[in-house]
């Protein structure tokens, strides 16, 4: 029985570690987005380090676990060296962040907490940093999917973001956000709602796979305050 628990739990962190993997090739592949050039030229961009850096070392503590805080020490030297090129961002590697990360503007830097657990398609643009108050986990701190976090905008935790929300440049979101709604200020306020049927959410996906992090439009008269 002893042996079968063993196994399986060994499966799983094989089969945990490997999914990073296959997260950062699918990432990697937006960089590329269908230019076949870009697979040589991506080597060269910092948003390529900064998810190389973070899938490697999440694929790590997936499969050694808490083992993993003393075998990075190991590698401690070559990241000094390679810290030119791997970016300037602090993404903990306990952070779970879904399939579909993308880093726009990796130069401004950026961070993400250890406690933070996102869903697939996050969208940050540089500067932003997603934390908690005094560095601990007081509640749950989850951000949903398909959720863009503008330049130089804040997400400080415990909170839930919901799924299809866009954080305005700048914003700092300390309270609880619906599904597709725009938020921005600070504190953060909503300042409009997300596309709700298929071709508006079409146009969306397709300005968020381009280059602009914000929603294209934003219902003025939906400024509602926090509930």
């Amino acid at each position: 029985m002893d042996s079968c628990r063993s196994d399986n739990n060994f499966r799983q962190r094989v089969t945990a570690s490997y999914n990073q993997w296959r997260m950062l090739l699918t990432e990697v592949s937006m960089i590329v987005n269908g230019h076949w050039g870009r697979w040589f030229s991506c080597w060269f961009s910092d948003a390529f380090w900064i998810l190389v850096t973070y899938r490697v070392s999440r694929s790590g503590f997936l499969f050694f676990g808490e083992a993993w805080k003393g075998l990075r020490v190991i590698f401690a030297p070559a990241t000094f060296i390679l810290r030119p090129w791997i970016g300037r961002h602090e993404i903990h590697y306990e952070a779970e962040i879904g399939i579909g990360l993308k880093i726009l503007h990796p130069s401004l830097g950026c961070v993400i907490s250890r406690y933070a657990v996102i869903g697939e398609n996050f969208l940050l643009v540089g500067g932003g940093g997603v934390g908690t108050r005094n560095n601990s986990q007081d509640g749950p701190f989850v951000i949903g999917n398909n959720v863009s976090l503008g330049m130089g905008a804040s997400i400080i935790g415990p909170v839930r973001i919901g799924n299809n929300v866009s954080i305005g440049a700048g914003a700092v979101v300390i309270h609880d956000v619906d599904d597709r709604k725009s938020v921005a200020g600070v504190p953060a306020r909503i300042v409009g709602s997300m596309p709700q049927d298929d071709d508006d959410q079409e146009i969306f996906d397709f300005a968020r796979n381009d280059t602009d992090p914000q929603p294209l439009y934003v219902n003025q008269s939906d400024s509602r305050k926090w509930r």
